[in-house]
């Protein structure tokens, strides 16, 4: 008989640290980000794909069901034989804003296994999951992928990416996952991703209660892609939703009839876990077109830049950091 406890921490990165043999399997789900970090939260944009890692171990209690034969000089033990089934079963339920989960690769170690070693299931799941992938510990044992020196210490871990669904609105979505093993299973882990928006308000700078139709605007990212075009409606409102996080700008290409157009863009900034209710909120005003020549438009039309560029700083200094 032996007692193990189960002593972990997770370091600023989430990537999860045995400082002890482990004796039951656990569960760590973390995002990979293009560099190869790995966090329990990120951003993206509705159509993105997102990188997901489901991070277990290789169970110590194994041991109870492998035995052990004395060796032929009966002062060594040759390789023991597992007797049963350990069946670890990896789950994940992902946020119905989630699609098309693919590039499944299980790993012990570095070693990736072959899809005849794991089976995956993916319909009929009692549990809401999406997926579910079944090793038979006791069989890879015997079949040396798993040795005596894994137990208790080498991960076991399932990667796959998924896709934020076009349409996909601004919010948080969660995607969880566990393991089960014999009579038992794993806590249960839970990443966020989360997507944005940015709502415009066009107005009569005379009269800020009164909305303006017809105002066209372009969104670009910082390499200068354009992301969206958009008109504001007879509320005076356009709103662009699904965004990731980053800097973007936005452009007045269009006036509403009878009024100056602005010809400054605004920077706008949404942060990484940022707080709030994933909505950015920017007011445009315009003038009316004076009657009086063109140094009253410019006039107007100055009036206009400062109050964009306000609305900019306060944007800025509203949102603020979230403590993972």
């Amino acid at each position: 008989p032996y007692t193990t406890l189960f002593r972990s921490e997770k370091t600023d990165a989430f990537t999860l640290i045995s400082t002890e043999k482990v004796s039951v399997p656990g569960m760590n789900k973390t995002i990979v980000l293009d560099d190869g970090t790995e966090v329990d939260a990120d951003t993206a944009a509705a159509g993105d794909t997102v990188d997901f890692k489901l991070n277990s171990t290789v169970p110590e209690n194994l041991k109870e069901i492998i035995k052990y034969e004395v060796g032929a000089e009966g002062d060594e033990f040759a390789d023991g034989t597992a007797e049963g089934t350990y069946i670890l079963t990896f789950h994940d339920q992902m946020d119905d804003a989630f699609v098309n989960p693919t590039g499944y690769v299980v790993k012990i170690g570095d070693r990736e296994l072959t899809t005849e070693q794991y089976t995956i299931r993916t319909e009929n799941l009692a549990d809401g999951c999406d997926f579910e992938i079944d090793l038979d510990l006791a069989v890879l044992y015997n079949n040396e992928v798993i040795t005596d020196t894994d137990l208790g210490i080498t991960p076991i871990t399932v990667t796959y990416t998924a896709t934020l669904a076009e349409g996909t609105t601004a919010g948080e979505y969660y995607n969880t996952a566990w393991v089960t093993f014999p009579d038992d299973e794993s806590a249960h882990d839970t990443v966020t991703v989360e997507t944005f928006k940015i709502k415009i308000f066009k107005y009569d700078q005379a009269n800020p209660k009164i909305g303006l139709a017809g105002a066209k605007f372009t969104l670009t990212d910082r390499e200068g892609t354009v992301i969206a075009t958009v008109t504001s409606g007879e509320d005076g409102y356009a709103v662009i939703d699904g965004l990731d996080a980053g800097t973007y700008t936005l452009t007045e290409t269009k006036a509403p009839d009878g009024y100056v157009k602005s010809d400054t863009p605004l920077t706008i900034v949404i942060p990484d876990n940022a707080d709030g209710e994933n909505v950015v909120s920017v007011s445009f005003a315009n003038s009316q077109i004076p009657h009086t020549g063109g140094s009253g438009t410019l006039m107007f039309t100055i009036g206009g830049v400062v109050i964009i560029a306000m609305a900019g700083v306060l944007l800025l200094a509203s949102r603020k950091k979230k403590k993972a």
